[in-house]
């Protein structure tokens, strides 16, 4: 079993887990309903993308999933990068100073 697939049972899981000990009216249905009620464009909007995105039905250079979380890997990937080269510097520092200490 792949890890995406673990993920997909532990999402399952915990939203059937929700469901069961949740009170009638704050089932995730009826909180989709009430969304629904005052804002009915921006629930369905949500939920048509989340729809089309997970069945591979919005190209992936337009898909706002994909874009949002291909944004978010990215900054990862600079801060990482920008830490990693700052830390040369410093051991480098550290290391000339204990040797003139010595």
């Amino acid at each position: 079993m792949r890890n995406s697939d673990r993920a997909w049972v532990a999402l399952a899981g915990g939203v059937a887990a929700y469901d069961l000990i949740a009170a009638d009216d704050e089932q995730l249905t009826n909180a989709a309903r009430r969304y629904f009620k005052s804002q009915p464009i921006a629930t369905a909007s949500m939920i048509l993308a989340t729809a089309l995105h997970l069945v591979g039905g919005i190209p992936p250079w337009c898909d706002p999933i994909t874009l949002t979380f291909a944004a978010y890997r990215r900054l990862l990937r600079q801060l990482w990068l920008r830490s990693k080269a700052e830390r040369p510097d410093s051991l480098v520092t550290a290391t000339v100073v204990r040797k003139f200490a010595a």
